[in-house]
């Protein structure tokens, strides 16, 4: 696996070697025949106590017939044959436990449904040979915090050691990139489900995304239906009655063996209404770093590794595994020499002058907007609270501890149709973007506002920065024809992300009351 990282501006040289290290770790772990693409910038629209966050392009309603044929011609290791001998007698489809919907929303009682499609991250996908392996599109988009500084922590760099308020940016990357590779799960819809977080109450931000009452005061719903967001990783997720579970809430567990067997829990769902514990899905269940890197939450001070537990949930998705020996200082040697060899200097020029990494750094908006769009499944929407969704990764201050177990042994697109009524966020409030006639629309100057009453249709027009960073706020959310443009000073990038932030990292400072 070779993992291509570009990046944006004001990524410094640090960020830079600390990726290219997380990337060739996971690509000593795992050995196919794939490029991944990611883009990682920082950010400082992020919301408070975000340290970072995912955003992985997927391959939506893939047929289950052909996962399974896939990951039986893919079989490398004696776990693979497990799954392929456990997997249901039934080819075409499969059955899970899901949450009940009932006339105010989801509810904890459970029912089964079927479906015979999946959701895949698209490096997931490129692993199965379900996607060109070699496709040169995004696969994945990930924001890293600019503004720790703020809330008195640190960016800790140093593979020797993390100290105390430092939160480790070499973990945080390895756990961001294994949710590009497919470590997701479909329980918490859609996969950007809004996450409240420290400051904030429940979820009411009406995007039809959760089980919340909305201006009308219906309660919201999925609009893919519970069981249309299931994942390859969902396919390993088990109750203790031996069947697939994914329900908000219970013990569900990994299992190879079709349910026979726990290997290790699951978190289970954001939603504690609904029994969750108050973490995304998408990780195994909280326990201290024992479990592994895709656990939810870190300590400051501390190290989080990569254990076998994690290799063997991304070996049986369709990961082949490699070696299981790694060495950190020798891989972060090879991420400066690549770093220093794409400038044409040394190693030693570079780190005398680390500016010149911003020659590497670059703005890709339209591919980020473009990897959206083909994903399907994501949608422009508003949020009145400029709360972001994703799959949140806690940091805990209590019982700070840095972990001591070395990683070995640890157990340019131009978009042009198909857009409807694009909606963006921005941390001051509520903005709209783009729709009408099939031409963009005059903007006025930042600051001044003109009334345009407007019918979101596809639009006909390449959207480019300067298009979605535009603004179209709305006074009356129940009026949806009553809009008005304003410019912002926003980025694409800042205005796309916050709404679809996958695998994030959340902090729980002293300052902060963390919302888990």
């Amino acid at each position: 696996m070779n993992i291509v990282f570009t990046y944006g501006p004001g990524t410094t040289l640090e960020q830079m070697v600390a990726f290219e290290t997380a990337g060739r770790l996971w690509s000593t772990y795992f050995t196919d025949d794939v490029t991944v693409n990611i883009y990682v910038e920082p950010s400082s629209t992020l919301p408070t106590g975000v340290a970072g966050g995912a955003l992985m392009g997927i391959e939506a309603d893939e047929s289950y017939s052909t996962w399974r044929t896939r990951l039986a011609a893919d079989r490398k290791s004696a776990d693979d044959q497990t799954v392929h001998q456990n997997l249901p007698s039934n080819t075409t489809s499969f059955t899970a436990w899901v949450n009940q919907i009932g006339p105010d929303g989801m509810t904890s009682n459970k029912l089964e449904q079927s479906s015979n499609t999946l959701n895949l991250s698209r490096a997931n996908a490129k692993a199965l040979g379900m996607r060109n392996p070699q496709d040169d599109g995004l696969d994945g988009y990930i924001l890293m915090n600019d503004q720790l500084a703020s809330l008195g922590l640190n960016w800790n760099y140093d593979l020797n050691g993390t100290p105390p308020n430092s939160i480790d940016f070499f973990s945080v990357a390895v756990h961001e990139i294994g949710h590009v590779l497919g470590f997701y799960s479909g329980v918490d819809p859609s996969g950007w489900q809004l996450t409240p977080i420290a400051g904030f109450g429940d979820d009411d931000d009406d995007d039809d995304d959760d089980d919340d009452d909305n201006d009308s005061g219906t309660a919201e719903l999925d609009p893919r239906g519970p069981l249309k967001n299931a994942t390859s990783l969902d396919m390993m997720r088990f109750s203790n009655e031996g069947k697939l579970d994914l329900v908000v809430g219970g013990n569900p567990f990994f299992s190879i063996d079709g349910g026979i067997t726990r290997s290790a829990g699951f978190a289970t769902g954001v939603d504690r209404n609904l029994g969750g514990d108050g973490y995304q899905a998408s990780h195994w269940k909280s326990s201290g770093g024992g479990l592994g890197i895709m656990e939810p939450d870190i300590d400051l001070g501390s190290r989080r590794n990569v254990t076998g537990l994690d290799r063997r949930g991304f070996d049986v998705i369709g990961w082949d595994p490699g070696t299981a020996s790694v060495d950190l200082l020798a891989l972060q040697t090879q991420a400066k020499q690549l770093l220093a060899q794409r400038l044409g200097v040394t190693v030693a020029q570079l780190e005398a002058n680390p500016a010149l990494a911003q020659q590497l750094t670059q703005d890709r908006s339209q591919d980020v907007a473009f990897m959206v769009e083909q994903s399907q499944i994501y949608e422009w929407r508003r949020s009145r609270s400029s709360r972001s969704s994703g799959w949140w990764h806690e940091f805990n201050t209590a019982n700070p501890a840095a972990a001591t177990a070395d990683t070995a042994n640890a157990p340019a697109n131009n978009l042009a149709t198909g857009w409807t009524g694009i909606a963006l966020t921005e941390p001051d409030g509520l903005i709209n973007g783009l729709s009408s006639s099939g031409s963009q629309p005059p903007l006025p100057q930042q600051g001044s506002l003109e009334t345009s009453s407007v019918t979101p249709l596809p639009l006909n027009l390449p959207l480019n920065s300067d298009l979605l960073s535009s603004a179209l706020t709305s006074s009356d959310l129940s009026d949806a024809t009553s809009l008005s443009f304003g410019q912002k000073g926003l980025t694409a990038i800042e205005a796309l992300a916050p709404n679809y932030l996958i695998g994030s990292e959340l902090i729980g400072s002293g300052v902060l009351s963390s919302a888990f």
